[in-house]
């Protein structure tokens, strides 16, 4: 996985000494994969996200 940090790009890795992950379905027009953190540590950790509903949070005016 290659990540932007304010200094510059990370590149993480991670091999799964078994099963698989759980990934997020594609149109299969691109190559890349855009997904927010929340998503990507329930993805490292294993965990069905699919299923999982958010919760509104409270947001300041004028912010996403």
């Amino acid at each position: 996985m290659l990540v932007w940090e304010s200094g510059g790009f990370m590149l993480y890795y991670k091999r799964l000494e078994e099963g698989t992950f759980d990934l997020p379905k594609s149109d299969g027009k691109t190559t890349a994969l855009e997904v927010d953190w929340e998503l990507l540590v329930l993805m490292i950790s294993g965990i069905k996200w699919d299923g999982i509903q958010r919760k509104k949070r409270y947001n300041k005016v004028g912010k996403k």
